[in-house]
């Protein structure tokens, strides 16, 4: 089935299973265009996302209308947002209509920052996303992206992007594996 969140899921509860029925029948729509109102933004370890299409409203990346209080920001507005510890794992998610499919980093204030250690991102579909289909970021490290499908991104289809903050070591030993990155 299809379910509307009007806002962004906050996750701080570590190992658990989110799983849908499959991506062509699980649908999360996040339907609140304005900024940072859509994704999962976490802090978690041990968590398996699976089996869903996630969808949203949002067409732009950067705001350029009232959903911003200031425009030319960032929407902050990204299906996976933030650290998923260590051990977590995307299996068979589609993301679309999202600024990025997944960045991993944790600078967002009023949280510490904080990485993402050892996550799997496979057999994944991130597509018409208007900026990056994947960002390890800010010290991510032992990560994997294998059998992704990203297509149709405003930016970087898959990326790493070193820390820009001393509390945090730089992201290293990540691997993207049988990709497909499309334009």
């Amino acid at each position: 089935g299809k379910w509307d969140f009007d806002n962004k899921v906050v996750l701080n509860t570590s190992n658990i299973g989110i799983k849908g029925a499959g991506m062509w029948y699980t649908n999360i729509n996040y339907s609140n265009p304005a900024q940072f109102s859509g994704g999962i933004l976490a802090r978690v370890n041990g968590v398996e996302v699976s089996d869903i299409y996630f969808s949203t409203v949002n067409n732009q990346r950067l705001c350029r209308n009232m959903a911003c209080p200031v425009g030319g920001e960032y929407m902050i507005y990204k299906a996976f947002m933030g650290t998923w510890g260590k051990n977590s794992k995307f299996t068979r998610v589609w993301a679309e209509h999202f600024e990025v499919g997944a960045w991993l980093g944790g600078y967002d204030a009023p949280y510490p920052v904080d990485y993402t250690d050892g996550l799997v991102i496979s057999q994944a579909r991130f597509r018409n996303n208007y900026a990056d289909g994947v960002n390890f970021s800010q010290g991510t490290m032992n990560s994997v992206v294998e059998q992704t499908n990203i297509r149709n991104g405003g930016d970087d289809g898959l990326a790493m992007w070193p820390s820009n903050s001393r509390a945090v070591p730089e992201e290293v030993n990540n691997i993207f594996r049988y990709n497909t990155v499309e334009h």
